[in-house]
C-alpha cells in the first residue's frame, strides 16, 4: 500500500482524481484511506481485495474488521493488564 499512498500524493491534486486512482488501483489487503485535499473536500476510502471500492465522506474512520466482520471498540481491562487493548469480534 505504501507505494500506491505515494503514487496518489504524487499525481492527484483533488479529493475526487485520489478516490478515482484508488478505486482502479487492485490492491491485497484491505485498507482504509482518508483523503482530504487543499479546498477541504475528504472522503475515506475502504478498498478490499475482494471487494468494489467503497467511498464514505467522512473525515475521521475507525474500522476494525477480522475477515470482514466489525469489531467492536478497543477496551481497556480494569487493571490495565495484559489483553488491555485487545479488540472483540461483534
Amino acid at each position: 500500500m505504501p507505494v500506491v499512498l505515494r503514487y496518489v500524493l504524487e499525481f492527484a491534486n483533488t479529493t475526487a482524481a485520489a478516490v478515482s486512482m484508488v478505486r482502479d488501483i487492485p490492491v491485497h489487503m484491505s485498507y482504509s484511506i482518508a483523503v482530504i485535499d487543499r479546498q477541504g473536500n475528504y472522503a475515506t476510502v475502504f478498498v478490499n481485495p475482494d471487494h468494489p471500492a467503497e467511498v464514505v465522506e467522512r473525515r475521521v474512520g475507525d474500522l476494525r474488521t477480522i475477515r470482514g466482520r466489525l469489531l467492536r471498540p478497543l477496551r481497556r481491562h480494569r487493571d490495565g493488564g495484559a489483553g488491555a487493548s485487545e479488540a472483540r469480534v461483534a
